[in-house]
């Protein structure tokens, strides 16, 4: 919400007219596989009838059943932006159609059809432009044992596990980011490169318990947040899962926090040690 009113809700007309026409996008990528799908039974009654050369419609039907069925997987699963992204190199087909004119044209939009191709042009130019920008001017680039990497602002969960660590020790990211592990040239005591609720087994967090007891110099980065991230991202995890998390509950029992850190994204950490451990002073090795 806060998002979005400073995108909509502050700013000039023209700012705002700008910003509307630069994410567009995200309401037309979505848009499309509907369409599509509704394109895949005009096709199939010209097939029947015989109202378009045979080779014509039976590549509008194949495609559009494709794009059909993209769209079902992503309604199924989780309908957002994101996940329309990953299959759009299929999804923009039909907006190719349409620009193009041949074999799928609105007489009553032709006279407009410079103007609107123009508009769809520019509109994902814009759409793209903030990505590129960010990786032609990075706001902040991170020193990580793998190499350089860039952020959109600093990650002090890097810079503190690296100033507490060697190469090779083992830190256990709970529940979900083995990609610390990775940058840090670190690596997991457990099995698991994460654990994750409602997916995850009984059996495996009492594996995971167990690889902390049997490695008790090892410490945890505990996202202690990340429950608030399930209902948007994984809407059918059970309630039961979320409120009986054995892990978290054995390092609240077993372990202490030392150190609140922040990701690059604004994720918060604690870096936790057992109980009987001290909690060092952030000091390079």
């Amino acid at each position: 919400d806060a998002t979005r009113k400073m995108l909509f809700g502050s700013g000039s007309l023209l700012v705002r007219f700008i910003t509307l026409w630069a994410v567009s996008p995200c309401f037309l990528i979505p848009a499309i596989p509907i369409i599509s799908t509704g394109l895949l039974f005009v096709w199939l009654a010209k097939l029947s009838w015989r109202k378009a050369p045979i080779q014509t419609a039976i590549y509008y039907v194949f495609l559009n059943s494709v794009i059909a069925g993209l769209l079902v997987s992503i309604v199924l699963v989780r309908a957002d932006i994101v996940h329309f992204m990953y299959v759009f190199p299929v999804l923009v087909l039909p907006l190719a159609w349409f620009l193009q004119g041949t074999d799928i044209s609105l007489s009553l939009l032709k006279p407009i059809k410079p103007l609107l191709v123009n508009l769809t042009v520019i509109a994902f130019l814009l759409f793209s432009a903030s990505v590129l920008w960010r990786v032609i001017r990075p706001p902040a680039r991170i020193e990580t044992r793998r190499g350089t990497i860039t952020a959109v602002s600093a990650d002090g969960v890097i810079q503190f596990v690296q100033s507490q660590t060697a190469p090779g020790d083992k830190v256990l990211v709970y529940p979900y980011l083995p990609l610390y592990n990775y940058l840090t040239e670190t690596s997991s005591p457990a099995a698991y490169d994460y654990f994750q609720p409602g997916m995850s087994t009984e059996d495996q967090a009492s594996e995971i318990i167990q690889s902390l007891r049997e490695n008790p110099s090892a410490p945890v980065l505990f996202e202690y947040g990340f429950a608030s991230k399930i209902p948007s991202s994984w809407p059918a995890t059970p309630i039961a899962a979320i409120a009986n998390d054995r892990v978290a509950d054995f390092l609240g029992t077993a372990y202490k926090p030392c150190q609140l850190l922040r990701s690059a994204t604004g994720a918060r950490f604690l870096l936790m040690k057992l109980k009987t451990a001290a909690c060092e002073a952030n000091q390079p090795r």
